[in-house]
């Protein structure tokens, strides 16, 4: 007897909609299956099932990144300090996406104000075009600049040595932060939505260095009526964690007192009249000490003192 031999081949095209993250939400995909199987070694046949047509859905996903190096420094009275933010619809629809500083975000009262502001004009500088935002709408595979302006209070007593601030932002749509979290029918264009791999919301932790000084300067003259002389002392005592530039002291002697040649000390340290390496000297021409210190890593203490006379010597 002889024999027939069928050889079926079914080949599959499927498309799972859930998470179709390259195609545009709302995109029709036809699903078709087909059979090959051949009788004997010339006749083939092909065999196609009827069609199966799905519907992209809208994947919710987000990417909110830091661009400026770190940490990012924040001075008593500082105005407008600014970080840059770049926000991405990584998805594959349009998205409206709310913008606000999450629950876990420091508070302290030194903090004068704090606002998110998207690039209005897109030149990517902050600028005053720019304006205070809550909430951007994105396409797919589109981005915006979002700028984080801070400032501290003029008088702000820092107790902590670092801010953490953190942006979020969430898809309008979802943003359940749980990937596969999903949305009948609330995609655009009335498609089902889910959240993809960020969940819909995207958070970013901006770590403020805060860096701050609390100087004491006071000045104090004590008489000598023995040796017939004033005792002139300028004690500066600066507290805090920042590194100070271009220090500049100045004290101007009364009139009908007269400097005494020599006569400086900077913690002990005799100094010469002379602008030279030394940090102090004094101006004859305008008949006044001054003192030039170009840096001071904090806390530090300078304790200067110099002698008046009555009569000139």
């Amino acid at each position: 007897m002889k024999k027939t031999v069928f050889l079926f081949l079914l080949v599959m095209m499927f498309f799972p909609p859930l998470w179709a993250k390259g195609v545009k939400a709302g995109t029709v995909i036809t699903n078709q299956a087909i059979l090959n199987f051949s009788i004997g070694n010339s006749i083939s046949y092909t065999v196609k099932s009827n069609e199966v047509k799905s519907i992209v859905m809208q994947v919710l996903d987000l990417i909110l990144q830091w661009q400026d190096s770190k940490p990012v420094e924040l001075y008593q009275g500082a105005k407008k300090k600014v970080i840059t933010l770049s926000l991405l619809n990584n998805g594959n629809g349009k998205d409206k996406i709310s913008l606000y500083f999450n629950e876990n975000s420091s508070v302290s009262s030194d903090i004068e104000s704090m606002n998110l502001y998207i690039d209005s004009n897109k030149n990517g500088v902050f600028d005053n075009e720019d304006k205070v935002v809550t909430n951007v709408v994105l396409d797919e595979d589109k981005y915006e600049n979002i700028f984080l302006v801070t400032s501290l209070k003029d008088n702000a007593l820092i107790e902590e040595d670092s801010l953490n601030v953190e942006v979020k932002a969430k898809s309008d749509i979802g943003g359940s932060g749980i990937k596969g979290t999903f949305y009948q029918g609330k995609g655009v264009g009335g498609v089902d939505a889910v959240d993809g791999v960020s969940g819909g919301v995207a958070i970013q932790n901006v770590v403020y260095s805060l860096v701050y000084q609390n100087p004491s300067f006071k000045k104090s003259v004590k008489y000598f009526e023995g040796g017939d002389y004033f005792l002139v002392s300028l004690n500066l005592n600066i507290e805090g964690n920042a590194n100070l530039k271009n220090i500049h002291i100045e004290d101007e002697v009364p009139k009908g007192l007269f400097y005494r040649r020599n006569s400086i000390r900077l913690n002990q340290k005799l100094q010469t009249d002379q602008k030279d390496d030394d940090n102090a000297y004094f101006d004859f021409n305008l008949n006044r000490l001054a003192l030039d210190f170009p840096s001071a890593k904090l806390p530090k203490k300078f304790l200067v003192t110099y002698i008046l006379d009555k009569e000139a010597r």
